[in-house]
């Protein structure tokens, strides 16, 4: 099917580990107009969960913009997909539950970035998933999603306006 991308997960090293006995914060990147590298953590049969067994839902939950959670019927698919508000405080709690998580830590501003065959990553402002990490003892997992950004042609019209709302 031409509408669905092949997703194939990649370790770092032929000997990459991730125990599922402990926790991890997988910051994927780059957002895209759609982050298809979540579907390699959202998926059960998945190659990342081929490669790396022991993590699917409830172990690991996704977080996403409190936005989502305040739009009805959106809400509920995201809670279905094992989201979470990506708060600090809801983020926190599922830390101390013992779950992992994964959040495209560029969010919203990455996603308006997204320019067809370059690779945008906002970080510059975007350090609360490392707190949160430094603040449970818990493994930061960077993930890079590649040609994600090339999945939807996008368009630069009015993108000061858009950036401002």
């Amino acid at each position: 099917n031409y509408l669905v991308p092949e997703i194939t997960c990649v370790a770092w090293s032929d000997d990459a580990v991730l125990p599922p006995d402990h926790q991890y914060i997988f910051a994927l990147h780059p957002h895209g107009i759609h982050c298809f590298a979540l579907a390699e953590l959202q998926t059960k049969d998945s190659s990342f969960h081929k490669r790396f067994p022991g993590f699917f839902t409830p172990k690991l939950c996704g977080l996403a913009a409190t936005v989502i959670f305040k739009i009805p019927a959106v809400r509920e698919m995201f809670f279905f997909w094992g989201y979470i508000d990506a708060s600090r405080k809801c983020a926190s709690e599922a830390l101390e539950k013992g779950q992992s998580i994964y959040l495209v830590a560029g969010g919203e501003e990455e996603s308006m970035y997204t320019t067809r065959g370059r690779d945008i990553v906002v970080l510059e402002k975007r350090k609360g998933f490392v707190r949160l990490a430094l603040s449970h003892g818990t493994t930061l997992v960077p993930v890079f999603g590649v040609g994600s950004t090339d999945a939807y042609q996008t368009y630069q019209f009015l993108h000061s306006i858009r950036m401002w709302l």
